[in-house]
């Protein structure tokens, strides 16, 4: 997906801005792809554990209650809210 982020001008321009708001080296994605190629699958877990948790997760379906409920049941991922258009729960 790299090459990507320079397909057009204002996806350049978001690519070099990533530079400048983060500090990072002007040559960031020429060595992006070769210091990727050197992750293992060990330190993805690493990082994984580090930085994601859980049970500070929640999961958003958009659907028809009735069809979608008794199958997120099954899945036990907690107690399911019911929420409108606007975000506020539906009690």
């Amino acid at each position: 997906g790299l090459p990507g982020d320079f397909e057009t001008v204002n996806a350049m321009t978001g690519a070099l801005a990533e530079i400048v708001v983060h500090g990072l080296p002007i040559d960031e994605y020429a060595t992006m792809p070769a210091r990727v190629d050197r992750l293992t699958a060990a330190d993805v877990q690493k990082a994984a554990k580090a930085h994601l948790h859980p049970g500070a997760l929640g999961v958003i379906v958009v659907g028809d209650k009735a069809t979608l409920g008794p199958q997120l049941e099954q899945l036990h991922l907690g107690p399911i809210e019911e929420r409108d258009a606007y975000g506020e729960l539906i009690k």
